[in-house]
């Protein structure tokens, strides 16, 4: 859900994106400040399984959580189109670091009984 919301408020805001940082004649430099909060979560998905292990997957939610809420409250006050994609990319961490732990932890605090309901 939150990957779907993401990549909607971006393509919202690419009008005004487009307008602030000049990019009318840039459509490579647009097309990347879209894509690559996808290609951060790509990356990030080859270390989660290692990270979770080593760190724990409580520890790892608290981590993708403040990622994610520190890569959106920094997204407000960039001032350079290449701060907005290390801030996306950050943001495709958190995002694909709570997608993949969650389901993972719920499976691992739930009773026996009711797992794979």
């Amino acid at each position: 859900m939150l990957q779907g919301w993401d990549n909607a408020s971006i393509a919202a805001a690419m009008f005004d994106i487009r307008e602030e940082f000049h990019l009318q004649s840039m459509l490579q430099i647009e097309s990347l400040v879209v894509a690559i909060g996808i290609i951060g979560a790509m990356i990030i998905t080859t270390f989660i399984g290692s990270l979770a292990d080593t760190f724990g997957m409580r520890k790892m939610l608290i981590v993708s959580s403040i990622i994610y809420f520190l890569a959106l409250i920094s997204t407000v006050m960039i001032s350079s189109i290449y701060m907005l994609m290390f801030m996306r990319l950050m943001t495709g961490f958190g995002i694909r670091l709570a997608m993949t732990i969650v389901p993972l932890y719920i499976s691992e605090i739930s009773p026996p009984s009711k797992r794979g309901l």
